[in-house]
């Protein structure tokens, strides 16, 4: 019993390090033609790692694919070279006079009290 619950937790982990690697060149790749052929590509890769290779060699060979995409992650740089939203396109900055401080380009949001929204109504 034991055994099948150390399984059953491994093997829900490989799972979940399989998907977000996916996710990850899904959504982080820079070129977006290859994000869906490349996370397709980790799948299948894995998939076919389980499909061929024996189960005490495929978890090692699982946790390298994910080291890579980890590797390859870890490497990204944020940029603001991006197509924005107008409103979100210019960063904020702030200014000073004295012991004065103005910041520029906040954008102000409200959010709603959840709550208080709903004990209103």
């Amino acid at each position: 019993m034991l055994r099948l619950g150390f399984f059953t937790a491994s093997g829900s982990l490989i799972l979940l390090l399989t998907l977000r690697a996916a996710a990850a060149m899904y959504f982080d790749v820079r070129i977006a033609w290859l994000r869906l052929p490349l996370a397709l590509l980790n799948l299948l890769a894995v998939g076919m790692i389980w499909l061929l290779i024996k189960a005490r060699y495929a978890g090692g060979l699982t946790a390298g694919t994910f080291a890579l995409v980890l590797g390859w992650w870890l490497t990204l740089r944020p940029s603001n070279e991006r197509d924005w939203q107008p409103d979100l396109a210019v960063l904020p900055y702030a200014t000073t006079n004295g012991s004065q401080i103005t910041l520029h380009n906040i954008r102000n949001c409200d959010y709603p009290n959840r709550a208080l929204s709903l004990a209103r109504r």
